[in-house]
């Protein structure tokens, strides 16, 4: 039955909790593994999952199972539009400091393990600043006084 405020089709059955929220799950008769209701509902009304895509609640309730509410989207694009520690720092316009997230000031590292970082320029070029005067200070230490 619809939840009438928003449309949602809230999963009434056992729920799955995760990180971002709690998923709906059922187990057939007989079977050793569950299956999330969201992605059978989707399934069922609308067809498979298209390979390398995941279904993002577009109404951003986990319950829900209504398929107009859910849709095939990229890993990507799931995180970005959710709630998460990349979503919120890729919504940033500015560094801590206050400069701007714009393409001049903007760089991209990548660690070992592939992860891609944004970095501040201006900030990176204070720091290099600073290390060089702390290294010519340290070294005039060892200067005899004349």
């Amino acid at each position: 039955m619809p939840e009438p405020m928003s449309g949602c089709w809230l999963w009434i059955g056992a729920l799955q909790p995760r990180r971002h929220g709690a998923y709906g799950v059922f187990q057939k008769l007989g079977a050793t593994t569950s299956h999330n209701a969201h992605t059978f509902a989707y399934e069922f009304l609308r067809g498979p999952v298209p390979p390398r895509l995941e279904l993002d609640h577009t109404c951003r309730n986990t319950q829900c199972v209504n398929p107009a509410h859910l849709e095939a989207v990229t890993r990507r694009v799931n995180l970005l539009r959710s709630y998460n520690m990349v979503a919120i720092n890729a919504k940033k316009t500015q560094c801590p400091h206050g400069h701007a997230y714009d393409e001049n000031n903007t760089g991209l590292s990548i660690t070992k393990e592939g992860y891609r970082l944004r970095y501040c320029r201006a900030c990176r070029q204070q720091r290099a600043r600073t290390r060089a005067l702390r290294k010519v200070d340290r070294s005039r230490a060892w200067e005899h006084p004349s």
